[in-house]
């Protein structure tokens, strides 16, 4: 008794982790467009952000280490000087850090909705 997870088809049809996956597309062209010092990797961020807002957790951790995983070559072809400096291991630490949150976020969330579901 009770309802069920959002889970299968309809789970990959909310609007959250395609909007996500076309921020971090957004951050990695705008990062490559823009020429600047400025290590702009923890914008990243804002795909397992908006993943958290209606996504599963399971599609917010793809997100999230998706983001993670496209933050090294980012930083290999624009800032060669600073991969593996203290700043872009901050810089990872931010995602890693942001990511696990947003991944909590989406799981308190998806529980959230389920006990709602079921007073209804």
């Amino acid at each position: 008794m009770g309802s069920q997870p959002i889970t299968g088809d309809s789970a990959w049809r909310r609007p959250s982790f395609p909007l996500a996956l076309a921020a971090l597309a957004a951050v990695v062209i705008v990062d490559l467009a823009v020429d600047t010092n400025a290590l702009l990797i923890q914008l990243l961020l804002v795909g397992p952000l908006i993943a958290a807002t209606g996504a599963t957790a399971r599609q917010t951790l793809i997100v999230a280490v998706a983001a993670l995983v496209i933050s090294v070559p980012i930083v290999a072809l624009t800032h060669n000087d600073l991969l593996l400096s203290g700043r872009h291991i901050v810089a990872t630490g931010v995602l890693l850090i942001g990511g696990a949150m947003a991944v909590l976020i989406a799981r308190l969330r998806e529980i959230q909705e389920r006990d709602s579901a079921r007073l209804t």
